[in-house]
């Protein structure tokens, strides 16, 4: 009896891992699965799904550390190019620019070396005067004559402090201008990292900025497909759900294929106008010529 139980258990056990090897696991589908293989319902032979993307996603920061005074926008705010983002505490800088503005406006120091320089001219001609009578010495000529050498140099001097202090005073208007952040382009705020009080990092982004006046579609064809495709040819797009159709040239082929695939596919980008200012990330339909969609 024992050794029949033994055998049925055996029996069942195989039976259970005969089972388990016909029927694989299923994978739990991941969000990049899901992106992936949204598919569109009623597409035509010659038409391929796609999706808009950002132009341009630029990461902004500031080139010093500092205190964060203001930030002026938010996340999704919409802004333009050269719009006022965020900025430090200029105080420092403003005051020392004060100050440099300030002993460029006095030129004490100038006139000062100027009037010397004229004290030593006029000590010069009495001397040479004296000489040219016989009643000067050689030694008194040759001092007075070193005597304006010495004060025309530091007339020059004082030119050239007075020409850093306004070059310094430039550095510093520039080194304000550049602690505040400003839009280089038209586009969306992505995403704020910093904050009123705060110390900015250089090492680190403060605002997230996309680029939306244009987008990006991306498709991906079967290299069969793509290679009868060419960079600025104009192919037609239209959003999901609309029957407008919009011009939308090839801008990008990318040089290496996805070999995961079947055959192989290519990811093909093309620029599409948005003077509506749409929001990336949207399906969109890609019309291919009857060449092309004869390849699939």
């Amino acid at each position: 009896m024992r050794s029949s139980g033994l055998k049925l258990t055996f029996c069942r056990l195989v039976t259970c891992a005969a089972i388990s090897a016909a029927v694989p696991l299923a994978r739990a589908a991941t969000p990049q699965d899901a992106s992936a293989e949204r598919p569109i319902p009623g597409l035509a032979s010659n038409e391929e799904r796609g999706f808009t993307v950002p132009t341009d996603e630029v990461e902004l920061g500031f080139n010093i550390p500092g205190l964060v005074k203001d930030v002026k926008v938010k996340d999704g705010d919409v802004v333009k190019k050269g719009q006022l983002l965020a900025q430090q505490d200029t105080s420092v800088e403003e005051a020392e620019v004060a100050k440099q503005a300030y002993q460029l406006k006095s030129d004490v120091q100038l006139r000062a070396a100027t009037a010397q320089r004229q004290l030593a001219e006029v000590k010069l001609k009495r001397a040479e005067k004296l000489q040219s009578e016989g009643a000067g010495s050689p030694l008194e000529l040759e001092e007075a004559q070193l005597e304006v050498t010495v004060s025309k140099l530091k007339e020059e001097l004082a030119n050239e402090e007075t020409e850093t202090k306004r070059l310094d005073m430039v550095k510093l208007q520039k080194q304000i201008a550049r602690m505040q952040m400003s839009a280089p382009c038209d586009g969306v705020i992505r995403k704020v990292e910093s904050a009123v009080g705060e110390v900015s990092d250089p090492q680190k982004p403060s605002v997230v900025l996309v680029r939306t006046d244009k987008l990006k579609v991306e498709v991906k064809l079967p290299i069969r497909m793509a290679t009868d495709l060419k960079i600025k040819q104009v192919l037609q797009v239209k959003y999901l759900g609309e029957d407008k159709w919009r011009q939308a040239p090839i801008i990008y082929f990318d040089p290496v294929a996805d070999a995961t695939v079947e055959g192989g596919s290519q990811l093909i980008q093309l620029e599409l106008p948005n003077p509506e200012g749409r929001r990336a990330g949207q399906d969109v339909i890609v019309k291919l010529p009857e060449n092309v969609a004869a390849a699939r």
